[in-house]
């Protein structure tokens, strides 16, 4: 049994608005990425394409939860059959499209669940960044590619002795793509990794390193303790659950909406209403017969 009439069409009224809402809501949010030049982009070139998709998207999802939700609102307030109809198959097409990135998210979240350094050495996408730090914690600030430390009375004492920094000179680099063991093949790993390291103030990748070995060695001994790949990993598990759990929630959304509209679209006529709603070809009639026996009189 359905939910009282007039209480039903204020719900619906009311998940239409959400529904608008979360609309504008997507469309702020890819103007803000759009426009942050500044965020990180753990893929560097092929970051660019992952946040130009994301921006896009967003702005297709944010203008079709809007135009939904505008149809479900004049529909509702002008209980119109067809409008309610389009709303309902536009609800159906954003449950499944929701639902998928929600499963989506929660896949993301779940490969980068495991932190160990097993994980670290084996997974596909980490044994080449891992390989390509440890060729770096091998040679850099060291025999053959010394590095170039601007001020070393700032840092720990024994520090460099500690880490195995035994190569120091004004005509080192201050990171390792600077050095001649490194190939340019490598170019899209290392920028990934320098992101890394800017943002997480981590260094090296499966196994930590004293100095920062791609972004630059200047910046000091690292903040964080341990490797990238750990906080990388916490990072993609964290927007996993968090892409996953906010389109699980628009699609419960969207689900009870579609419920709710269709409800209202067959909402049955009780007797009840028929009883307490005067027939307006009687109350015409009585009227006019009130209005002929006055002018008899």
């Amino acid at each position: 049994m359905c939910i009282p009439l007039k209480y039903l069409k204020p719900i619906v009224g009311s998940t239409t608005t959400i529904t608008i809402l979360l609309g504008i809501f997507a469309i702020i949010s890819a103007g803000i990425i759009q426009s942050n030049t500044k965020q990180v982009n753990f893929f560097d070139s092929t970051g660019h394409q992952i946040k130009d998709t994301l921006v896009f998207s967003l702005y297709i999802c944010g203008a079709g939860l809007g135009v939904l939700g505008i149809l479900g609102l004049i529909g509702n307030q002008c209980k119109n059959v067809c409008l309610l109809t389009s709303f309902n198959i536009g609800q159906i097409i954003g449950v499944v499209l929701f639902l998928t990135i929600s499963t989506f998210g929660f896949i993301i979240s779940n490969e980068f669940s495991e932190t160990t350094l097993e994980q670290c050495e084996e997974a596909k996408w980490s044994n080449q960044l891992n390989q390509l730090t440890q060729t770096a914690q091998i040679n850099f600030c060291r025999v053959g590619c010394p590095c170039n430390i601007e001020s070393t009375t700032t840092w720990p004492t024994n520090y460099f002795q500690i880490f195995g920094i035994i190569e120091i000179n004004a005509n080192g680099a201050t990171q390792f793509q600077g050095c001649s063991q490194y190939f340019s093949d490598n170019d899209s790993n290392s920028q990934l990794i320098d992101q890394a390291e800017l943002k997480f103030e981590c260094a090296g990748w499966c196994y930590p390193s004293g100095v920062y070995l791609f972004s630059d060695v200047n910046r000091g001994p690292p903040s964080t303790i341990g490797g990238c790949f750990v906080q990388v990993s916490l990072w993609m598990q964290y927007y996993g659950i968090v892409l996953g759990a906010v389109s699980l929630s628009i699609s419960i959304l969207l689900v009870i909406s579609l419920i709710l509209t269709i409800c209202l679209c067959c909402h049955p006529v009780t007797s009840e209403k028929i009883d307490n709603e005067p027939d307006f070809r009687n109350k015409l009639l009585n009227r006019l017969s009130a209005y002929y026996n006055s002018n008899e009189n």
